[in-house]
Parts: structure tokens; C-alpha cells; sequence
């Protein structure tokens, strides 16, 4: 029973909500207990019902309870409120698949399979090989090296200075040093903009398909996510503009050039038309460009949206893309005062930035030859592109193929009979492991296909195992 002080200082609602916490945590309340109803509660304590509901209010907001229409509140699952940061994508993305009969229908399952057949095609693999990766030389260190670096809340100061060159060279756009906040990659620049710019039960407009519905804390967060499908313009923004007829949208999250997993970059057109939309509600909008630096033809490059509304666009970028994913660095452009805001949620969480990759990084980025070498990796990566497009000319018209024109992933969806998952264990049988489309959305008829990956001598072998599955599949629908 709660016991309150009348007396003290302390506002009643306050109080309770304290003690709910205290009693949250020790376990007396535990995960998925329904808590007294606030007439009840209110009866109970001898206070105004007011004083329950904004106590309850806090406590939604603080997500250690649930709302659950009809049926009261909930104390929230202690999963659902721990460890945001250190969940991954994939990890949530299993949790929603259900297994079917096949060996392979997990995104672990298929990362296991490939541990143990180095014999296998592999363009499942989300990042560039390291045969891709720009080859720099870095100086040799001494400890007091580290010790005397500056410790910085926005992170690194050259190296936010190498990073704002970097966009210069590559877009024709200069972000200001100062309104550049590095962060751990692109994963934890969302976690933390998601909790700085939204509240529980806020609404949000993600891609479909697209990596960001496997965000744990959509689900953590309790989250509604709106869906706008992609096509090969990119993001369906007159979808988006109906849907917002009927939900109060408070976020829009973008991944606008070479689209994970579809490779599609959204045209100029329909930028404007996105950005007028989120003018129009004032909506912030998110624009999520890790693949951007890896654009085949800088000369072709649609603006940034960055770029075309700088006041009202957040912008995420990585190097994990392009010096590997084991350097896990990435940066928020947004206005300092909003960066502020998540320097400090990002301090609460104890989730500082290391120093030792923000020195590393900032050496390899200041080098005369990176941007050269950067050109480099583009130019293998557009030609690899080139030969599996070229490749893929005896397939047929059984596939439709989306080639991007930049960064390193392409899309191909099947054209005959509805596929299940276990379809796809026939190409894996075959010696080509790729992404399975079910692991990132309901579709079961494509897959995404890391060509970084893909030795000129494995063409022949992928082309045939693309052939002889397609032959079976249609042998399966003659037989049904």
C-alpha cells in the first residue's frame, strides 16, 4: 500500500508516482501487472482522482507503464526498458520472425550457415569487404597521446572538422562544425533523436521496406510506425500525405539515397514534395544518408534535403560504411540547441563516445589521399555494379532487378508465383546466401544482394545457381 505525506512539500502526485517506481523496480509491482485503477487508487489513498491520473501520466511518459485500451495500465516488460542502445537491428528483427520448417529462416541462422561453408556466394553480408575499405596509413601513438585530447560534448573537434570537408568535397554543402554532434553510428543517432523528438505512443512514418521497423525502440518506446512503401523514386510521398489525413505524424524517417534495401534514391521531385508535407505540419524529418558518400556519379547527385531545408531536416551520417563497420562513428547536422538536448539524454544513459576511434578516424579522414581513395572504392564498387548488371541479362524476365546508382546493395524481386521462406533455401542449397526479403518486411518475393561482395570469377556460378532456382520454383508451380 502506498503511504502518502499530506503534510510535505512534495506535490501528491509526485509522491505516488515515486513510490510506484520504487515498488516497480524491487519487483513488487512486476512486468505485465496491472496497477489499481485510478478511481481505485484514488479512493484508497483519500485523494482527487486527478492526482492518480497525473501521477500515471508521469509514469507513461517516464515508459515504466502501459496503457492498454479498454483494459487499464500495465507495468511495462523491463525488457522494453533497458539496453536500447546496445540492441541491435537484427536482434529485434528475429524476435517478429516466426520459423517455419526450413533450416534457414533466420537472419542467425543464415550468419551460422555461412560460418561453416566458406564455399558459399556471399552477398547476404551487409558491409563492403575489406578489399574495399580505403588502405590508410595512420602514425604511431603513445598513450599520453590520448589522455591529452580534449574531452568535447559534441565529440572530437578535428574530427568533426575533417567530417564537415568531407561533405563539402562530396555534396557541395559545408555543415557548420558547430551544429555536428558524433555519435557511436547511425544506430544510436536515431535511438537518441527518437527519445529527445518523441514521446510514447507518438506516431511515426518509417520506409516500407526498410531497416527502421526493426528499430527496438519503436517497440520500446510503444511507438505507432506508419508505413509508406517504396518504389523506384523512392518513398510514395502522396501515400504519406493520405496517411496524414488520419494520423497525427510526429516524425518522418527517410533513407533518400540508395535506399537500404532497395538501393533507390528519392527524386528531386519528390523531395519537395516530402518537404512541403512536413512545412505544411511541422513536422521534424530525418534524413538517414549512410550510403551517401558512395555515389557512383557526384555530378548526377540529387540535393540533400539537408541541404534544401537545413532548418527543418536532421541529418544522419556514418563512416562506418565506408571505414568499415567495426569503426562504429557516426554524426548528427541538426541545430544545437536540439543536440544539446541529446547530449544530455545521451550523458544520462553513461553512453559517451570513446575517444580512441574519434582520433583514429579524425588521422584517416585529414590524409591528403583519403578522398582519393574514397573515388577509388566508388569506381570498383560502379564497376562490380556494372558486371553483375551485365551478368544478370540471362536471367530473363523472371526477375525484376532495381541497379542503384551508388553504394552497394541491389534489389531484385521475383515476377512468377507468390514464394514461402522455404523457396529461398533452394538458392542457399544452390551455393548463393542473400537477404531474404521476410526478415525485413511480409513480402516474401525478393531479396537484397550485397554485389560488393562478389568476385569476378563467382559470376558463372551465381548466374547458374539464379537459373537453376528459378527452374525449380516454376517446375513447383507447374506441379501445384
Amino acid at each position: 500500500m502506498l503511504e502518502l505525506n499530506k503534510s510535505s512539500n512534495i506535490p501528491l502526485y509526485r509522491q505516488v508516482m515515486h513510490q510506484m517506481i520504487e515498488k516497480i523496480n524491487q519487483g513488487t509491482y512486476a512486468p505485465a501487472t496491472r496497477l489499481p485503477s485510478e478511481r481505485q487508487l484514488a479512493r484508497d489513498l483519500g485523494v482527487n482522482r486527478s492526482t492518480v491520473v497525473r501521477a500515471y501520466d508521469e509514469l507513461y511518459a517516464l515508459a515504466f507503464v502501459e496503457r492498454r485500451e479498454g483494459s487499464g495500465t500495465y507495468v511495462r516488460l523491463p525488457e522494453n526498458l533497458k539496453n536500447l542502445y546496445a540492441q541491435s537491428q537484427t536482434a529485434q528483427l528475429l524476435s517478429t520472425i516466426n520459423q517455419q520448417n526450413s533450416d534457414y529462416t533466420t537472419y542467425d541462422d543464415i550468419k551460422l550457415y555461412l560460418q561453416s561453408h566458406d564455399e558459399v556466394i556471399d552477398t547476404f553480408t551487409g558491409e563492403l569487404p575489406s578489399t574495399l575499405v580505403p588502405n590508410l596509413t595512420l602514425p604511431p601513438f603513445h598513450w599520453q597521446d590520448f589522455l591529452q585530447q580534449p574531452v568535447e560534448s559534441f565529440g572530437s573537434e578535428s574530427l568533426r572538422q575533417g567530417i564537415s570537408s568531407l561533405m563539402k568535397k562530396a555534396y557541395g554543402y559545408r555543415p557548420d562544425v558547430k551544429e555536428l554532434l558524433l555519435t557511436a553510428g547511425g544506430q544510436q543517432s536515431l535511438y537518441l533523436l527518437l527519445q529527445t523528438l518523441l514521446k510514447p505512443g507518438d506516431v511515426v512514418a518509417i520506409e516500407s521496406p526498410s531497416f527502421f521497423r526493426g528499430l527496438s525502440i519503436l517497440k520500446a518506446m510503444s511507438l505507432k510506425v506508419i508505413e509508406i512503401p517504396v518504389d523506384d523514386e523512392g518513398m510514395v510521398v502522396e501515400k504519406l500525405a493520405e496517411d496524414w489525413q488520419h494520423h497525427s505524424i510526429r516524425l518522418v524517417i527517410t533513407n533518400p539515397n540508395f535506399q537500404n534495401p532497395t538501393g533507390t534514391t528519392l527524386t528531386k521531385k519528390r523531395r519537395l514534395a516530402l518537404l512541403k508535407l512536413c512545412q505544411k505540419y511541422r513536422v521534424p524529418l530525418i534524413e538517414d544518408d549512410v550510403f551517401g558518400l558512395l555515389s557512383f556519379d557526384t555530378a548526377q547527385q540529387v540535393p540533400l534535403l539537408k541541404q534544401m531545408a537545413p532548418e527543418m531536416v536532421i541529418y544522419l551520417g556514418s563512416l562506418s560504411k565506408i571505414l568499415g563497420q567495426r569503426v562504429q562513428l557516426g554524426w548528427i547536422d541538426a541545430p544545437v540547441g536540439l543536440l544539446e538536448q541529446v547530449v544530455r539524454l545521451r550523458d544520462s544513459a553513461e553512453s559517451q563516445l570513446s575517444i580512441f576511434p574519434q582520433v583514429l578516424a579524425s588521422h584517416a579522414l585529414n590524409q591528403p589521399s583519403f578522398y582519393n581513395q574514397l573515388l577509388m572504392t566508388k569506381q570498383q564498387l560502379q564497376k562490380q555494379c556494372v558486371l553483375l548488371e551485365e551478368a544478370f541479362e540471362e536471367i530473363g524476365e523472371d526477375w525484376k532487378v532495381f541497379w542503384p546508382r551508388g553504394g552497394y546493395y541491389v534489389w531484385l524481386t521475383y515476377q512468377g508465383r507468390v514464394l514461402t521462406k522455404e523457396d529461398w533455401d533452394v538458392l542457399l542449397s544452390f551455393g548463393v546466401a542473400v537477404l531474404p526479403s521476410y526478415l525485413i518486411e511480409t513480402s516474401t518475393q525478393s531479396c537484397r544482394m550485397n554485389f560488393a561482395r562478389i568476385q569476378v570469377e563467382e559470376l558463372p556460378t551465381l548466374i547458374k545457381a539464379f537459373r537453376d532456382t528459378t527452374r525449380l520454383w516454376r517446375k513447383k508451380k507447374t506441379r501445384q
